[in-house]
Order: C-alpha cells, then sequence, then structure tokens
C-alpha cells in the first residue's frame, strides 16, 4: 500500500512519510519501551494496536482484491 502511494503519486511523498511515521515508527518505538519496561500495562494498549492495524492491513488487502477483481 505505501508503495502503491508513492509510486502513483511521488508529490505526496511528504504526506505518506508522514502518515507512515505516525502509523508505524512511533508505535513500534512505544512498542519497544513498552517491552524493554516489562510493564504489561504499558504494553497491552501497543498489542492491541498492532492487532487492531493488522485487522485493517489484512481487510484493506480483501476488499482491494474483490474490489480490483
Amino acid at each position: 500500500s505505501f508503495l502503491i502511494r508513492v509510486v502513483l503519486r511521488p508529490a505526496d511523498l511528504g504526506r505518506v512519510s508522514t502518515s507512515a511515521g505516525i502509523s508505524y515508527l512511533f508505535p513500534a518505538f512505544a512498542s519497544y519501551k513498552a517491552i524493554r519496561a516489562s510493564d504489561p500495562r504499558q504494553l497491552a494498549p501497543w498489542l492491541m494496536y498492532w492487532v487492531v492495524l493488522s485487522g485493517i492491513l489484512v481487510a484493506e488487502s480483501w476488499v482491494y482484491f474483490i474490489v480490483s477483481w
């Protein structure tokens, strides 16, 4: 999805990079910090975030497959 957006609209690279940073990089860093802290209360919201995000990405890929078929 990220590569498709970059290839189709190179002018939007800054917006897509910011979106990717907010969607992936910050949560990955916060998840790493929560894992290092060994506190389940800090880790649970980030695990939930990754589960929800992966569900959305799977749904997006299936919808794209069905619509483009």
